[in-house]
C-alpha cells in the first residue's frame, strides 16, 4: 500500500512537471511593449556612421549574422532576410565593407545595401550575448507599421523561438523566454522606415545577474519535498 501511495504521489507530480514544461517550451519567447525592468545598458550615444568590424558594448557584441547563416536582399529597396541555423557553438560573423551596423542618430541600424545606397535600417542586425539571457529589450526608433523577425539561439547555435512583431511603431520592447536562455539573437525588418534600435537591455549585464528561469525544477523539488513529508506524515499514525 506504501509503495502504490508513493508510486501515485510522484507520477502525478511528475506528469505536472513535464505537462508544464512542454506548454512553456512551445513558444518560449514572449513580447511585452514597454521598457525592461532592468537597466539600459547602451543608449549608441555614438557619431553617426558604419561601425567597422563587430561592435561591443558591456556583456553585448552586435554584427550582421551567424556563421553558417546566409543573408540574402538588400539590392535596390528590398529588406534583407537571413537564412539557416548558427554553427555551435554560436559566434558572431565579421562584417563584410559597408555592411553589418550603422550608428545614426543615436540608434543602431542594419546596413543592407551598403552606405552609398542609403539603405540603412533595412539590414539584417545580430547580437551576441557573453552571458546567457533570460531577457532583453530595447527601444524601437523609426517603426513605421512594418513587422520585424527576432530568431532567439542557444549557445549551441540551436534555434529557441522565432518571434514575429507586428505594427512596429516608435516604442519599447522586450523579449522574455519561459524556457531555455538565449545566446544569440537576429534581427530582420520589412519596415518602410525601417528600424533602428536604441536603450539596449539585457538582464545579465554589469548591473547584476538575474537568475535563470529554474522556476519548474524548484517547483518541482519543493512538491516532491512536500509529498514526502506528507507521507511521512500519513504512514505515522
Amino acid at each position: 500500500m506504501k509503495n502504490l501511495s508513493r508510486g501515485i504521489f510522484l507520477t502525478a507530480v511528475l506528469a505536472f512537471l513535464f505537462m508544464f514544461y512542454g506548454m512553456a517550451a512551445a513558444n518560449p519567447v514572449s513580447v511585452t511593449v514597454g521598457p525592461a525592468p532592468f537597466p539600459i545598458v547602451d543608449t549608441f550615444s555614438l557619431p553617426d556612421g558604419e561601425i567597422s568590424g563587430i561592435y561591443s558594448t558591456f556583456n553585448t557584441r552586435i554584427a550582421e549574422s551567424f556563421p553558417g547563416q546566409t543573408v540574402s536582399g538588400g539590392s535596390g529597396i528590398s529588406f534583407e532576410t537571413v537564412s539557416g541555423i548558427p554553427t555551435n557553438p554560436l559566434t558572431l560573423l565579421v562584417p563584410a565593407a559597408q555592411d553589418g551596423v550603422f550608428i545614426t542618430l543615436g540608434r543602431l541600424a542594419g546596413l543592407a545595401d551598403g552606405v552609398a545606397d542609403g539603405d540603412i535600417g533595412e539590414g539584417i542586425m545580430s547580437l551576441f550575448f557573453t552571458l546567457d539571457q533570460s531577457s532583453m529589450g530595447f527601444s524601437l526608433v523609426g517603426g513605421d507599421g512594418g513587422t520585424a523577425t527576432l530568431g532567439f539561439f542557444a549557445r549551441d547555435g540551436s534555434l529557441i523561438d522565432s518571434v514575429v512583431v507586428n505594427n512596429l511603431a516608435n516604442s519599447a520592447y522586450t523579449f522574455t523566454s519561459s524556457g531555455p536562455l538565449f545566446a544569440g539573437v537576429n534581427i530582420a525588418n520589412n519596415d518602410l522606415a525601417g528600424i533602428g534600435i536604441d536603450d539596449l537591455r539585457i538582464s545579465n549585464s554589469v548591473s547584476g545577474a538575474v537568475p535563470e528561469p529554474a522556476t519548474m525544477i524548484l517547483l518541482g523539488s519543493g512538491l516532491i519535498g512536500l509529498v514526502g513529508y506528507g507521507r511521512k506524515k500519513f504512514f505515522k499514525k
